[in-house]
């Protein structure tokens, strides 16, 4: 009877391994630092990893919380007391503009949610069935916010960019929509990622992802089963990264008037905490 439990869960996580598929994202970005703007291709690889024949699809689109008074994002704020974002002037704020959407390469209705501009709802043209695939473009435009709102966006030496890309909201029994209201909790399937990013020249550019192939002006970014990803660029190199025997440590802690053994048997006490100096 225990061998035949034991084959009854085997087939049943084979069975969930070979259905359950991982989104494809990949991104060519470039940035324009004059005007705070990234341009933006996108294609999404969505699988239908439900049970249910799906008829929309919807994005969540956090760039636009910052795009003016009337945003989720704007209200918790002014709940919080903090009203920088509601009296921001226009170059401050931030806003994705969409310029061509498709869905298998063909035109497809989209909108965004009432009283929830950083959601976007995609009809379909044709139903997507449990364990198929879609193919989803978006060409747009995202206006990079001041990061004195949230933390992240245009700061004084460069920029610091989160939730800055458009990403496919998670469907558990029914969508879950979330809107941005600062408090860093998108839910996101995990994905695999490849990401072009073109900077100015003289730049600093780094990720949370593994960067792979750097030229003058761009730099490729792959990472596989992730759920967020994080730009930074800066006029100077603020990270450093620390080896130990199974990490690369990446930090933009300040660690100059410490001892860089010192450091690293730190990081490693951190990262490692059941392995022996």
């Amino acid at each position: 009877m225990k061998h035949k439990l034991f084959i009854l869960i085997s087939l049943i996580f084979c069975s969930f391994a070979t259905y359950a598929q991982t989104n494809t994202i990949k991104i060519d970005a470039a940035l324009n630092t004059n005007t705070d703007v990234i341009q933006i291709q996108q294609e999404i690889v969505f699988y239908n990893n439900t049970n249910k024949i799906l008829s929309q699809i919807y994005l969540h689109n956090w760039q636009n919380g910052f795009k003016n008074r009337k945003t989720p994002l704007s209200k918790r704020l002014i709940e919080d007391y903090r009203k920088s974002l509601y009296f921001a002037n226009d170059n401050e704020r931030g806003f994705t503009e969409i310029l061509n959407l498709t869905a298998n390469y063909k035109s497809i209705n989209f909108s965004s949610k009432k009283d929830q501009g950083d959601i976007i709802k995609l009809d379909l043209n044709k139903s997507l069935n449990p364990n198929d695939s879609i193919i989803i473009n978006a060409t747009y435009t995202v206006k990079i916010p001041n990061a004195k709102f949230t933390g992240y966006g245009k700061t004084t030496t460069g920029y610091h960019l989160r939730y800055w890309y458009l990403t496919p909201a998670v469907y558990t029994k029914k969508w879950q929509l979330m809107s941005n209201v600062n408090i860093d909790d998108l839910l996101m399937d995990a994905s695999h990622y490849e990401i072009k990013f073109k900077t100015p020249k003289n730049s600093f550019i780094s990720s949370n992802l593994a960067k792979t192939i750097k030229t003058d002006s761009s730099i490729l970014f792959k990472g596989k089963h992730r759920t967020d990803v994080l730009i930074n660029i800066n006029k100077n190199e603020i990270f450093t990264t620390y080896k130990t025997k199974h990490h690369h440590i990446i930090t933009d802690i300040p660690f100059k008037e410490l001892n860089p053994t010192l450091v690293t048997l730190s990081l490693i006490h951190i990262s490692e905490p059941t392995r022996p100096y």
